[in-house]
C-alpha cells in the first residue's frame, strides 16, 4: 500500500542518473544516510532530509513516498515558481542509490482514486472535491470546492492539485486558482478527477 506523507504544506524518470556534484552537502548526506533513512518512519526521514537541504538549497521542500520497500524522494518548489530552476539543478545532480528514486516536482498521480493527503492533523480526500475550470487564453482558471473548507485546508487543496495534474503544470498551465466550500459549488461543478483531462484538452 502506498504511503504519502507531506511536510510544510508524492513516476520517476527512467534516465540514467549522474553522481552527486562534488561538494554538495545535501547529496553527500543523502548517500551516506540512505539506508538509515529507508529504515526510519517516513515523517522522521523526511524531517532529517529537510533539515539537511534547507541550508544548502533554500526553498526546496522534501517529500517522501514509500511502496513495497521502495522509496521516492520528491524535490518540490511548493508552488514557488522562482524555485523551479533550483529544483531542476538539484535534480540534475541526483545520485544513484539502490532502492531510491529522486523526482523533480510533485508528479501527476496516476492512481485512482487519488490517495488521501495528510498534513499535520488535517486530512483531505481528493475524491470529495469538485471544481469548475474556465479557459483563459492558453491556461485554465480553476475554482476548487472542498467540504468543510477553511483557510487551514488551502495547502491540502494545492497539494491535491499538484497530484491531480503535476506541480509543474499547476504553475505553468493553470491560471487563477480559487478555493471555496463545497456547499457553494454550482450544479455545473465537475468531479475533481476530471480536471487532468480538461487541462490536457487545452494543448
Amino acid at each position: 500500500m502506498k504511503q504519502l506523507v507531506f511536510v510544510a504544506l508524492v513516476v520517476a524518470c527512467g534516465r540514467s542518473q549522474a553522481p552527486p556534484a562534488a561538494g554538495d552537502p545535501f547529496w553527500s548526506y543523502f548517500v551516506a544516510h540512505a539506508p538509515q533513512l529507508a529504515a526510519e518512519p517516513l515523517e522522521a526521514a523526511m524531517n532529517d532530509l529537510q533539515h539537511a537541504i534547507e541550508p544548502v538549497h533554500p526553498g526546496v521542500i522534501v517529500e517522501l513516498a514509500a511502496e513495497a520497500g521502495k522509496h521516492t524522494l520528491v524535490l518540490s518548489a511548493d508552488g514557488d515558481r522562482a524555485v523551479f530552476p533550483t529544483i531542476q539543478s538539484v535534480w540534475a545532480k541526483r545520485p544513484t542509490v539502490p532502492g531510491w528514486t529522486v523526482v523533480a516536482f510533485r508528479q501527476r498521480e496516476l492512481e485512482r482514486p487519488l490517495p488521501a493527503i495528510r498534513r499535520g492533523d488535517r486530512t483531505l480526500d481528493p475524491s470529495t472535491l469538485r471544481y469548475i475550470g474556465e479557459r483563459a487564453g492558453d491556461k485554465l482558471d480553476v475554482v476548487v470546492f472542498a467540504p468543510g473548507y477553511t483557510e487551514r485546508d488551502a495547502p491540502l487543496v494545492y497539494i491535491a492539485l499538484d497530484h491531480a495534474v503535476g506541480e509543474y503544470d499547476v504553475e505553468m498551465r493553470i491560471g487563477a486558482i480559487s478555493i471555496a466550500p463545497l456547499e457553494r459549488a454550482p450544479a455545473a461543478a465537475r468531479p475533481f478527477v476530471e480536471l487532468p483531462a480538461q487541462l490536457d484538452a487545452l494543448r
